[in-house]
């Protein structure tokens, strides 16, 4: 008897089964909703940038429209007749037919930003499963801890291709300072926490210098301008009982002023 259960017991570090990890998450989802009254919600209505939950109208700080064009008069106007002419969606891979209105995009963007080419992908995920393994090659990345899911995702992609990995501490560019002067591989590719990743402009290979000599890219130069707005979040705005009014939209010079 002492056998058998002794034979039962799960040693402390043995992994947990699959249902003691299913319940851990839904332990959390549920703690998540409980504290989070945004979780799942459902938009409603929208007016500029406030959009209506419920019976509330609430400022928007939460859009992935980072460069704010979503509502851009002129650029909703030509849509149309993309549509005409394209459809709604171009349903081929750009490998083997790539619609010429990437290559129109690519062009003008290239001159735009000044750099010699450019690649458009439509998601984050896309870009940086396509980007960091080809700008780490065999090289080294420096990722900080409380970098975006699918950096990291892009991340261990490139690690199966030879690129070795080293973490840094959240917004401690010391702790990144020290990982620099410790050395790794050429070329070296820092990413940092951040989910503002301006889709035309995610990923610059641009060098910089880093400690101990040698260059690195760093992606993306947007990060540091947004750091500032990642912990924003909705603000609660509900208009006078009965009064059917709502808060005043904000202007196009205050859209990313915080509060």
């Amino acid at each position: 008897m002492t056998a058998r259960a002794s034979a039962s017991r799960r040693p402390a570090s043995a992994p947990l089964p699959w249902i003691d990890k299913w319940l851990a998450a839904c332990h959390d989802l549920a703690e998540l909703e409980r504290s989070n009254p945004m979780t799942d919600a459902v938009i409603q209505e929208i007016d500029g940038r406030m959009i209506r939950v419920g019976d509330k109208w609430l400022a928007d700080f939460a859009s992935c429209n980072y460069l704010g064009f979503d509502l851009e008069r002129e650029i909703i106007d030509v849509v149309p007749s993309y549509l005409a002419k394209w459809g709604t969606h171009p349903s081929w891979s750009r490998l083997l037919g790539s619609p010429v209105l990437y290559e129109q995009i690519e062009e003008r963007l290239a001159e735009l930003v000044g750099a010699p080419d450019t690649l458009v992908l439509p998601t984050i995920t896309l870009i940086h499963m396509s980007v960091i393994p080809v700008l780490a090659g065999s090289g080294t990345i420096y990722v900080e801890s409380r970098a975006h899911k699918t950096i990291y995702e892009g991340c261990q992609l490139a690690a199966a291709r030879g690129a070795t990995i080293k973490r840094f501490i959240f917004e401690d560019a010391e702790d990144l300072e020290r990982l620099l002067r410790e050395g790794g591989g050429q070329p070296r590719l820092i990413c940092v926490a951040t989910l503002a990743i301006v889709s035309a402009f995610a990923f610059s290979s641009e060098a910089v210098a880093a400690p101990g000599g040698g260059r690195s890219s760093r992606c993306c130069p947007p990060c540091a301008r947004s750091s500032r707005r990642r912990s924003w979040s909705s603000t609660a705005r509900t208009p006078p009982a009965g009064s059917g009014s709502r808060p005043r939209r904000p202007t196009r010079s205050s859209r990313w002023a915080p509060t």
